[in-house]
């Protein structure tokens, strides 16, 4: 017969060969989404705005976005003259004037690289064709 008690069970309640004595084992860690919480309220406020409501208007009921509820409101208080709606509603339409501005001042900027670096490309070739090469590669305009 064999041992049984203390350090010893059954053969029966022992571990089976291969299997852990707790199978499911310790929950593993949740990963963080990101390392900065600035950014995991930023996409929890876009997740919630882009859940639907139910609206009420002229006796009609409708289904709507959150973020348009939101602009609707914005702009019905705006007009009737709640002053912080109203800076609201200007910064946001101000923001929006800015950036189209900084697309075009980007594009317009691009285009105007280009222009330089073709023209700076043409000069460096005339200057490659007029002056004799010494074999290191580097002109020769600078006096010694």
């Amino acid at each position: 017969m064999t041992k049984r008690g203390y350090k010893n069970p059954p053969k029966a309640h022992q571990f089976k060969k291969g299997k852990s004595g707790n199978p499911k084992g310790r929950p593993r860690k949740k990963k963080q989404s990101s390392s900065d919480p600035g950014l995991d309220l930023i996409a929890s406020v876009h997740r919630e705005l882009r859940k639907s409501v139910f609206v009420q208007e002229n006796g009609k009921h409708r289904e709507i976005s959150k973020l348009d509820a939101f602009s609707a409101q914005l702009v019905a208080q705006s007009v009737n003259g709640k002053p912080s709606q109203q800076k609201m509603l200007l910064s946001l339409l101000m923001l929006d004037t800015h950036e189209e501005t900084e697309k075009q001042t980007l594009e317009q900027l691009k285009s105007h690289d280009e222009d330089l670096l073709n023209e700076l490309y043409e000069q460096l070739n005339a200057i490659g064709d007029d002056t004799p090469d010494d074999g290191d590669g580097l002109g020769s305009d600078v006096d010694d």
